[in-house]
């Protein structure tokens, strides 16, 4: 199957800054002296292999399915294309599998792609998307059976278990965490498996300058979003200051750019990063961060923002309720009255997604909610009245169902 990814939206260079941010950022609040000890419903805060992002974890469990030329690997037709590239950089068959509405995976696709395959598939792709597990029991029971590897993909799902308890990460072969979607980090992946401990693949520390460089970064995204108050600004302007300094010391890095690296075909993954370690900065983050902060405040931000568009028109959320077990990423809503009302949206500095540039494919649900499957922040360092806000611009925008 040839991977053919959808266009850009022309529009997007074009829409103002948002307003606020969409991943979490830097707040001392948020952090706390004792670490976390590992009691949180997480299978990746005290173990694996911590690397710079999920998607080059992501390519490690691929090769260690014997993903590669010679074979096939399932991956879901919605999807970013993160989750695709690792696969098509180790030159192997990517086959999109079909999804149902709630996202859930085909199965009558997924036998039929596995009846018709040509080369041997090793491995299935399962994402828990948003944060709302999968029936991860049944499907690695269907992986066992055809011998493929599942992969449990958690970037979505840090944390949360199954309706029976199980902790997501812990069911797959393989399993890959996003660091930077749940903490105030600049980056951090992690992969979890069979036979895998943190020494198990070789890899390379930032080095000093990096760090460093990373510690800035952390605190001007916060600033930027007036997170951190008076010293927030006084960190703005000495960035301003430095930026004119063309050989201040922070602005060297080693870990190859896009722009330096010979990988410019690839837009969401660089195999440059593949052996880099996560920043330690990223980890301190993750392991000092008031995770049950973190679990609360998101699920009660997800929980205002149903209640708060429950009367707004176009707008229908996937997932209208909100388990015990489970733990948002994001919200994801359907706007179901076209583009036009997107770009308002956007050019309100609304902050929202929405996997636009994902394979074509002749899976009717992926290709739906291409354009209309929004994605809506609920993270921790979102405030209440930050969500009000959210709230009001969708129903000014969009209008409600009780005119």
């Amino acid at each position: 199957m040839t991977i053919r990814f959808n266009p850009v939206n022309p529009a997007a260079q074009s829409y103002p800054k948002l307003h606020l941010p969409v991943q979490p950022v830097f707040s001392f609040s948020a952090l706390k002296i004792i670490p976390n000890n590992g009691l949180q419903p997480s299978a990746f805060i005290r173990q694996g292999i911590f690397l710079s992002n999920a998607r080059t974890c992501l390519a490690h469990a691929f090769a260690l399915s014997e993903i590669n030329a010679e074979s096939a690997v399932l991956i879901p037709a919605y999807h970013c294309g993160s989750m695709v590239e690792p696969a098509l950089w180790l030159d192997a068959e990517v086959l999109l599998y079909h999804l149902e509405p709630n996202l859930s995976p085909n199965q009558h696709h997924l036998e039929k792609l596995i009846n018709n395959a040509t080369k041997p598939i090793r491995a299935m792709l399962l994402p828990h998307y948003f944060g709302f597990p999968q029936n991860i029991d049944h499907w690695r029971a269907f992986c066992d059976t055809n011998n493929i590897k599942l992969i449990e993909d958690c970037a979505h799902s840090f944390f949360g278990t199954t309706t029976q308890g199980k902790i997501l990460g812990t069911s797959g072969n393989y399993a890959v965490a996003s660091v930077r979607k749940f903490f105030s980090s600049p980056d951090g992946g992690i992969l979890i498996g069979e036979n895998l401990s943190p020494t198990s693949l070789p890899t390379i520390k930032p080095n000093f300058k990096s760090q460093l460089h990373a510690i800035l970064q952390t605190l001007l995204l916060s600033a930027e979003f007036g997170r951190l108050g008076l010293p927030g600004q006084l960190i703005l302007q000495l960035d301003k200051w430095r930026s004119k300094l063309k050989h201040h010391f922070l602005s060297a890095q080693t870990i190859p750019s896009k722009e330096e690296s010979t990988t410019m075909q690839w837009n969401w993954f660089d195999p440059a990063l593949m052996h880099i370690k996560g920043l330690a900065t990223s980890h301190i983050l993750m392991k000092y961060s008031r995770t049950q902060d973190i679990i609360k405040i998101r699920r009660k931000n997800y929980a205002q923002l149903i209640e708060g568009i429950a009367e707004t028109q176009h707008l229908k959320p996937l997932f209208p309720e909100l388990p015990n077990h489970v733990v948002p990423y994001m919200l994801p809503v359907l706007l179901e009255s076209g583009e036009a009302d997107f770009d308002r949206l956007k050019r309100a500095g609304i902050p929202l997604w929405r996997w636009e540039e994902l394979a074509v494919s002749d899976c009717p649900v992926s290709q739906r909610y291409r354009l209309q499957l929004l994605q809506i922040p609920c993270h921790q360092n979102l405030t209440s009245s930050e969500i009000d806000w959210i709230i009001s611009q969708l129903g000014k925008i969009l209008g409600s169902r009780k005119i």
